[in-house]
C-alpha cells in the first residue's frame, strides 16, 4: 500500500516506504496545502475532489484517508461506508466545516478515526495523521 521511494546518499540502493494518504476535498487549495505538508512529513499524498474519484483511487491502496464531509457528488458518510467495506482497517480522518453531532456520532460508529473542523491547523492535522498511521500499524502487527 505504501509507495516506495529511493533513500540513501552513498550510491547504495535502499528502499524507504512512505505511507500513502488520500486527501478528499472539493476545495483545491485545501488539498494542495495539506498535500504539501504531508510531503514535508515524508508521506505520499494523492488527491481526489469527489467521493466517486476517492473510492476509485482508494481501490489502488492507501494507508490513510483525510475526508471532507461535504462533497459535490456524495456525502462523506457514504464515502466512509464504502471505504470501510473495501478495507475496514484504514484510518479515516474527517476534515469538515460544520456537521451535526449526530453526523459525528454516525461517522465514529462507521469507523472514523477522528473529526477535525475547518479551519484547521496543519500541524494538528499532521500530528493526527501520524497518530492514526501508528495506531493502524500496531493493529495490523497485532493481527499478524
Amino acid at each position: 500500500m505504501a509507495a516506495a521511494a529511493p533513500a540513501g546518499n552513498n550510491g547504495t540502493e535502499t528502499t524507504e516506504f512512505r505511507p500513502t494518504v488520500l486527501i478528499v476535498d472539493d476545495e483545491e487549495l485545501i488539498r494542495w496545502s495539506v498535500a504539501e505538508r504531508l510531503r514535508g512529513d515524508g508521506l505520499s499524498p494523492i488527491e481526489a475532489a469527489t467521493g466517486r474519484s476517492a473510492i476509485e483511487q482508494f481501490r489502488a491502496g492507501v494507508d490513510l484517508v483525510l475526508l471532507d464531509y461535504r462533497l459535490p457528488d456524495i456525502d462523506g458518510l457514504s464515502v466512509l461506508r464504502q471505504l470501510k467495506q473495501i478495507d475496514p482497517d484504514v484510518p479515516v480522518i474527517f476534515l469538515t466545516s460544520s456537521v451535526s453531532v449526530e453526523t459525528v456520532v454516525d461517522a465514529m460508529k462507521l469507523g472514523a478515526f477522528y473529526f477535525a473542523t475547518k479551519p484547521f491547523n496543519l500541524g494538528d492535522v499532521s500530528a493526527t495523521v501520524g497518530r492514526a498511521l501508528e495506531t493502524a500499524r500496531r493493529r495490523r502487527k497485532m493481527r499478524g
